[in-house]
Order: C-alpha cells, then structure tokens, then sequence
C-alpha cells in the first residue's frame, strides 16, 4: 500500500511539478509560402518579387503558470530591382495573454536586412509592449548582424503580483551587449491561466529565417530569470542625441496612419544608404589621406622650385586655381548627389 501511495505521487508530482518543454503548440493560420513551418525554425520561399508572409501558433492553458523563457534569432537576405526595394523584414511576436485577457504581454523582436549595390545592411532591435503600450525598447548603436536574443518571463519571487521580464542580447561571438529587465504588475490571479502566442511576419524582397531554442515552460514550481547584469559602457553626448532622435521617430511613426509610416520607412531606407555612403567614402578619405597629403606636399615642392626656377609667382596663382576648382568640383559633385537623392523623394 505504501508502496502505491509513493508511487502515486511521483506521478503527481511528475504531471504538475516538472517544467514543461515544447508542449503542445499548434499552428493557427498562414499566408505565404513557407519552406519550413515549425514554432522551433521558420523561413520563407525566396522571393524575387515583394511578398508578405504570416505564421501563427498558440499554446494554451498553462494552469498556476510560473516561466517561460527561450531564445531567438532571426536572419535573411533581402533583394530587388532598386535601392528602395532591396530589403526584406520579419518581426517575431512572443505574447502572453491570461484567460481573461486583461492584461497581455508582447515581446517584438525585429530584423531588417537591406542589400544596396555594394553595401549589406542589418538591423535588430527589440520592444516590450503591454496592453499596446510600449513599455521597454532596445536597439543597437552599432550593428551586431544578427544577434541571439535571449528572454525570461516568469512570476517574480519576491512579489507574486509581478512578472519579471528579462531580455539580454548577445552578439554571434556569444558577448553579451545589452538587454532590459522589466517588471510588469499584472496581480497574482494572472497566472492562475496564462495562453502563450507566437507570430512571425515577414516582407519585403527576398527570404526570412529564424529559430526559438531552449525554450522551457513551467507550472507550480518558482519561477526563474538570469544573474547577468546589463553592460552599461561609455556612452557619448552624440549616441545619445541619437538614440533620442531615433526613439522619438519611431514613437511618432507608431502612431502615423499606414500611407506616412510607409513614406517613413522609405525615408529611413534613404537615410540610411546616404549614411552608409557618407561613412565609406570617409573610411576611403582616411584610408587614402597619408598618402594625398604626401603627393599634395610633393605637388606643391614642385610648384615652388618651378616658380624659383622661372622667377615668377604665375606658378604659384596657377596651382592654387588648379587646388580651388579640385574642392569646387568635388563640392559640386556631393551637391548633385544630394540634388538627386531629394528628387528621389519628392518623386516618390
């Protein structure tokens, strides 16, 4: 008898109290086509054309919920027939909802990749909403290709009321750069029923992958996040001015009917290959410099033995003619490019 009661709650213990790993996520809907379809790894066809993409899948009816904690990390390749079609975008959508639906949490991760003539453009960034509000945002000053994004939901230890939400960001060396905790008071009834979501959206031109790993799903038993702390580093006075800028950009463009947030995006995607121009023609400026400064000193020796040679500073007025339409020219030319670019835009 004692041995069936020991027995018994083993089997108890193993139905409620073990962590749950990858159960029962169904597929909700689609658009697109999908090479592969699965809630752990995802990616679309290759498309040459634009085209948009949907997946969707739920898991549902976690009783006395306490964690839910994986990885992420997207990538792809963007293509097209110009500068302003060469990109392809996908946003995974990890949401927690409770029973009710009175409060629901979304984690947004995005990718962007751009491909514009010689240039590979990538961009990840990642935002907390709840209830649609934006809670949390994280976004590079440098570009990581395309990061592992780690994150931790579960019932907070010392306040029951709260979820703790962690998000850490790592570069594919595995360094970590930065991240955000957030604490997010939902009351303790919450987590009597949690439903879990997951959607991946794509667009563009090209082909989206990703994968969610290490996933773990707990019930009844304490929830737990991670130790790592955030580096913090040197930050400058012009990351911060720019971060300001690009953070109230997007918080005016959320809230943009769709025709301006597309003419929005379009302008990013300018600014951001006029950005990527202007910082490889200055790489090759300074690149190139030590060795212009020494044939501009070498030019100059020779217009000032030519002007001792012939006794006259009709060398010297000729040179610096020659020096002033060199600049003149090079100015125009950037004027023109940016002449261009701006009927670009007023064309579009």
């Amino acid at each position: 008898m004692k041995k069936r009661i020991a027995t018994l709650c083993i089997i108890v213990w193993l139905l409620v109290g073990l962590p749950i790993v990858d159960a029962a996520w169904q597929e909700t809907g689609r658009s697109g086509n999908w090479i592969l379809d699965e809630h752990t790894h995802w990616k679309t066809d290759d498309a040459s054309g634009w085209r948009a993409y949907e997946i969707a899948w739920n898991n549902t009816g976690f009783v006395n919920f306490t964690q839910w904690n994986f990885l992420t990390e997207l990538w792809g390749y963007g293509r097209g027939s110009s500068l302003i079609d060469m990109d392809m975008e996908q946003r995974a959508t990890f949401t927690l909802k409770d029973s009710n639906a009175v409060t629901t949490v979304e984690l947004k991760v995005w990718y962007r990749y751009e491909k514009a003539g010689i240039f590979d453009l990538d961009d990840t960034n990642v935002k907390l909403f709840v209830n649609g509000t934006k809670e949390a945002y994280w976004k590079p000053d440098v570009t990581y290709g395309h990061p592992i994004i780690r994150v931790w939901f579960f019932q907070n230890q010392s306040n029951s009321n709260v979820l703790s939400v962690q998000m850490r960001v790592y570069k594919p060396d595995g360094s970590l750069v930065g991240g955000f905790d957030e604490y997010v008071t939902v009351g303790q009834s919450w987590f009597s029923q949690v439903n879990l979501f997951q959607e991946v959206h794509a667009w563009g031109y090209g082909w989206m992958e990703g994968i969610k790993g290490e996933e773990v799903i707990k019930t009844n038993v304490p929830g737990e996040g991670t130790e790592e702390e955030i580096p913090t580093g040197q930050r400058s006075l012009i990351t911060d001015l720019i971060n300001f800028v690009n953070g109230l950009w997007i918080s005016i463009k959320e809230v943009m009917p769709q025709p301006i947030q597309d003419f929005m995006s379009f302008l990013e995607g300018i600014t951001g290959i006029v950005w990527e121009v202007i910082w490889l023609t200055w790489s090759i400026v300074i690149g190139i410099a030590p060795m212009l400064l020494i044939i501009f000193g070498f030019y100059w020796l020779n217009v000032g033995l030519t002007a001792l040679h012939e006794q006259s500073v009709d060398p010297l007025f000729e040179a610096v003619t020659r020096t002033y339409q060199m600049f003149a020219s090079f100015a125009n030319t950037v004027i023109n490019i940016a002449k261009t670019i701006w009927g670009f835009i007023k064309f579009w």
